[in-house]
């Protein structure tokens, strides 16, 4: 599969495109089942994100009463792929039909410190 993968990145540019589109959206839907997944017991930790979005950095915005929104910079699988930042809002109260929305980020990408 990896070496059809590369064949088609090399041999066609627009089927490269195609694929580095489709592994993003299928990493940011992936965040977004694992986050909402996190939240079904009506809490979502900060240590929880952390696990979910693994080495990406990521921020919180918990305002009081509102809904939680997370950002995350998804570093690509292949180093030539570049870095996506999308935002993530889940509505409170947070619990077992929590789903989390997302959207492309185009400011307040955090970055690797």
């Amino acid at each position: 599969m990896g070496t059809l993968l590369w064949w088609l990145g090399d041999r066609l540019p627009e089927g490269a495109d195609r694929t580095r589109t489709e592994n993003q959206r299928l990493q940011v839907a992936g965040l977004a089942r694992q986050l909402a997944d996190a939240a079904h017991d009506g809490e979502l930790s900060d240590a929880e994100i952390g696990r979910i979005a693994r080495a990406d950095p990521w921020r919180v915005d918990r305002p009081d009463g509102g809904a939680v929104r997370i950002v995350v910079t998804t570093v690509p699988a292949l180093a030539d792929e570049p870095a996506s930042c999308t935002e993530f809002t889940l509505p409170v109260p947070l619990g077992p039909a929590t789903e989390a929305a997302h959207r492309p980020a185009k400011e307040d990408c955090p970055v690797r410190g």
